[in-house]
């Protein structure tokens, strides 16, 4: 059985922790549909409609892409240790997967 189209349904319908939105809409503007549509539009109207919103989730979705950089930046300065190396400072060195051209 090959679940692999399943599987892509299920990534790309899914909303991003990043993002808080489905890749799906952030690249086509609307959300996946599993059943049939019932309910038509008129073509112009939707459209305007599809645009303005995938607009408006490209700028949500950038938000929160830099939202989270802050917060990882915030997290690894928190852990990391700043050693402060003048020029002329000697330090031991970890040689272990180092390799020679020879």
């Amino acid at each position: 059985m090959d679940l692999l189209p399943s599987a892509e349904f299920a990534y790309n319908n899914q909303a991003h922790k990043g993002i808080k939105e489905s890749l799906f809409y952030l690249e086509y503007g609307r959300h996946l549909r599993t059943g049939p549509i019932l309910v038509k539009e008129s073509p112009q109207s939707n459209l305007n409609n599809l645009t303005y919103k995938r607009q408006e989730a490209l700028e949500q979705a950038k938000a929160a892409l830099t939202l989270v950089v802050e917060r990882m930046k915030w997290y690894y300065n928190k852990k990391v240790q700043s050693i402060p190396f003048k020029v002329g400072n000697k330090v031991l060195l970890n040689l272990k997967n180092y390799q020679t051209t020879e």
